[in-house]
């Protein structure tokens, strides 16, 4: 079943002027900087990995794979790659977008286990559409990839998905209606541009894999953003996280548009806009 938002959708996010966009710039750039520390050792891992194999000590694959392990079960890595602590990384779309450039020289059980981290099964699914009309979000309230599922103003949507799908309206208001950034190719398929929430050891990707009809990406997001260390949010920290992946993965959105995201470790540091 489908449930479209209720509440109505604020005249305030299509009426922002350049000094309120660049206010929101820097605020997101605050809760980024305040969780550098957290991801300090994956991106060890990662230059680590890239090392090794340009050094002939590992191939392709094992590159490849054990970034994606990175992402989603840092117990299979290979041990001497592996962090040494439980490692959080901000963003995982470089290294997924890494996959897709090789994925066609990589050997089928690789593309396979990447392929089911990135498609996971669930045992049952609902969708909601962002009252901004944008954006569809798939979830669960049970398995692995569930989201909390609290729901304090008894809407019969969980509480962190209405939140989403109000972050994510915020979003396109700012990216898209008032600084002019190229929306998400949302054309082909239900006409929405889809977000899901799943596990894993990032704030959030994303991906050209699993998209629906013509679109060129889709967004995953964490499913609960617990532990991930504090920031600057007045909401708390869960909401704080959340608003900024929400923010840094559809400016990857948007990019993929503009450029396929052809600009290398650009891709990183304009996603802050």
């Amino acid at each position: 079943m489908i449930l479209t938002g209720a509440h109505c959708f604020d005249q305030f996010f299509v009426n922002l002027n350049k000094g309120e966009v660049m206010r929101y710039r820097n605020y997101l750039l605050g809760l980024i900087i305040s969780t550098n520390l957290i991801w300090a050792n994956a991106l060890q891992s990662v230059a680590s990995l890239d090392n090794a194999y340009q050094n002939g000590e590992i191939t392709l694959d094992q590159k490849i794979i054990n970034k994606v392990y990175l992402v989603f079960d840092q117990s299979r890595m290979l041990a001497e790659y592996r962090p040494t602590s439980a490692t959080i990384l901000k963003c995982a779309t470089p290294i997924l977008h890494e996959y897709e450039t090789f994925k066609a020289d990589l050997a089928p059980q690789t593309r396979e286990i990447v392929e089911g981290y990135l498609n996971p099964a669930m045992d049952e699914r609902s969708l909601y559409d962002s009252p901004g009309g944008h954006f569809r979000f798939t979830y669960s309230t049970t398995g692995a990839n569930a989201v909390s599922a609290t729901d304090n103003d008894m809407s019969g949507i969980p509480d962190y998905v209405e939140w989403s799908a109000e972050y994510m309206d915020y979003t396109w208001a700012l990216e898209i209606d008032s600084a002019g950034f190229a929306g998400p190719n949302h054309t082909g398929g239900d006409g929405k541009y889809n977000v899901a929430f799943e596990a894993m050891s990032s704030y959030g990707y994303t991906t050209t894999s699993g998209v629906d009809g013509n679109e060129l990406t889709r967004m995953v997001l964490h499913r609960n953003f617990i532990g991930f260390g504090s920031n600057q949010d007045p909401d708390g920290n869960v909401k704080g996280a959340l608003k900024v992946t929400c923010a840094h993965e559809f400016k990857h959105a948007s990019q993929r548009v503009h450029s396929n995201w052809s600009e290398g470790g650009w891709v990183e540091l304009d996603a802050t806009w």
